[in-house]
């Protein structure tokens, strides 16, 4: 049985409610609601188009877990220089803006934070020209 496509990223969170509101308000997520998963637990798919797409992120809640140090993933964007402008206007701490080539692309990215200190990193990614 091949694999086919990557069916999500789980990010743990310790309030469900406050990461929702997040990653849909600040992100531009679309959630379908709380799932309960039972023995207590809680999560809520993201998706970036109709929930009928591929989820793309499962939100966890679960007791405090440290955050990781590096991005675990990150989301491609269209105008990065933008929305590098607009977070910080909007008060989200955020990087600084990180232009670095390949022979392949160019890279320009910067990282935020989540409410619970995960670090999601924003990317822009031009093809070279040969």
């Amino acid at each position: 049985m091949p694999v086919v496509t990557l069916g999500g990223v789980f990010i743990q969170v310790t309030n469900l409610e406050q990461s929702i509101k997040y990653y849909t308000e600040v992100l531009g997520f679309r959630a379908r609601g709380i799932e309960d998963w039972g023995n207590g637990e809680r999560g809520a798919t993201l998706f970036f188009d109709e929930p009928q797409g591929k989820p793309l992120v499962t939100l966890a809640e679960a007791a405090r877990v440290p955050a990781a140090e590096r991005p675990l993933f990150n989301l491609q964007c269209t105008d990065i220089e933008a929305m590098h402008k607009q977070m910080r206007e909007a008060g989200h701490p955020v990087s600084e803006l990180v232009q670095w080539d390949s022979e392949w692309n160019r890279h320009l990215h910067f990282d935020l934070h989540d409410p619970d200190g995960n670090p999601i990193n924003l990317i822009q990614v031009q093809r070279k020209q040969k």
